[in-house]
């Protein structure tokens, strides 16, 4: 046997004609993803919920008839106090935690992930904060999943930091950037202890309701979102089941069920974080890897330039988010996300269960790269 053949034999790979592929994107639609998801008025029992929604990994909305708190920034502040220390996320036009291209001092562009500042600060200067930046409902992004029209990010080469285009660092002097609560990891419970029993209280029966669907405990995590409509989080995945309350204003959720991953590459991005100085401009700063100094710290994450040709393949879902609504977005599903106006959401994520063929088979997917043929070649 020539070497050429048992390389073949040792490296496989799989192979998809265009005409399987576009089979396997009207599948998708036509038996599992309509493009609007399912409104339940009633909370179901357990086992018709497991059968219906997390057995087939498919959100629905719970709108239901009942007083669930609508709370407010302010009414945050009176539970928790104003001189409670929170982490607050601040970056200069609302898009943090996600691809931007920077510009380096050779003048090269390339594509780098971009974390927000974080700050420590009160809830009363994080509430003054939000007052004092107007709303702006122009958002640059569309229900299609295609890049963010960003302005460029400069960066010096020494990591002393770049300011950012004379655009951006304008438009956001006065402001003093976007204030965006968004920590995560627990956040509720870890900075705003003074919320739990409000919360536990509220949504006992709900709780204890999701422990027994998703049948991996209580949640993992709690955490609080507050933020202005100019925040947006960029598409990206969790691997937990997700309930998601709008307590108030809306969320707007852009969805991709788990099989369009192909089409939404997840890559290896060079990190940075932005930096504001004491004259209002920004500067982005690579992050520093911890493990090895010498070697870029890089962030997996969804990179959709130059995508817009996979667009017939994805199946894009727009769910609008309103206040008393709660959001079951299952695992794995791809979201990115935005509000209308100022919106105060919690969401709680409960362990996904890995040992299933959903996560076996989207682990594949995953790892599966497109590449696009001439349409004269076979």
């Amino acid at each position: 046997m020539s070497n050429d053949k048992q390389n073949q034999r040792r490296n496989p790979c799989l192979f998809a004609s265009t005409e399987a592929l576009r089979s396997f994107a009207e599948s998708v639609s036509s038996l599992w993803c309509p493009s609007s998801i399912e409104i339940l008025t009633q909370l179901p029992s357990a086992k018709d919920f497991i059968s219906q929604f997390v057995a087939k990994s498919r959100p629905c909305i719970l709108r239901l008839d009942r007083n669930l708190p609508r709370w407010g920034v302010e009414n945050i502040q009176e539970m928790c106090g104003k001189d409670s220390i929170i982490t607050v996320n601040v970056t200069p036009d609302g898009h943090g935690d996600a691809i931007r291209r920077v510009q380096e001092d050779d003048n090269k562009i390339q594509k780098m992930f971009v974390l927000p500042e974080e700050r420590s600060m009160s809830i009363g200067k994080f509430v003054q904060s939000l007052r004092n930046n107007p709303e702006s409902h122009n958002l640059r992004m569309d229900s299609q999943f295609h890049m963010l029209e960003l302005d460029i990010l400069e960066m010096d080469e020494n990591n002393n930091g770049g300011q950012l285009q004379d655009k951006v660092a304008t438009e956001n002097k006065s402001s003093n950037g976007i204030f965006y609560y968004s920590l995560q990891n627990d956040c509720l419970r870890k900075e705003l202890p003074p919320l739990v029993p409000y919360v536990d209280k509220n949504f006992q029966e709900i709780l204890l309701w999701a422990e027994t669907v998703f049948g991996t405990g209580p949640p993992d995590a709690v955490n609080l979102w507050v933020g202005p409509s100019r925040a947006v989080s960029s598409t990206h995945k969790d691997y937990y089941e997700n309930l998601f309350f709008v307590s108030s204003g809306e969320k707007i959720f852009y969805l991709h069920p788990p099989c369009d991953a192909p089409f939404l590459p997840l890559k290896e991005i060079q990190t940075c974080r932005f930096q504001q100085q004491g004259d209002h401009t920004w500067n982005v700063v690579r992050e520093e890897n911890i493990d090895n100094p010498n070697i870029p710290f890089k962030t997996p994450w969804i990179d959709l330039w130059g995508t817009d040709k996979y667009d017939s393949y994805r199946h894009p879902i727009t769910v609008s988010v309103r206040a008393g609504d709660i959001l079951y977005l299952p695992s794995l599903w791809f979201h990115q996300v935005s509000q209308t106006c100022e919106t105060v959401a919690i969401n709680w994520w409960f362990d996904m269960q890995f040992d299933s063929p959903l996560y076996c088979y989207f682990d594949l997917l995953q790892n599966c790269r497109v590449e696009c043929q001439d349409d004269e070649e076979k």
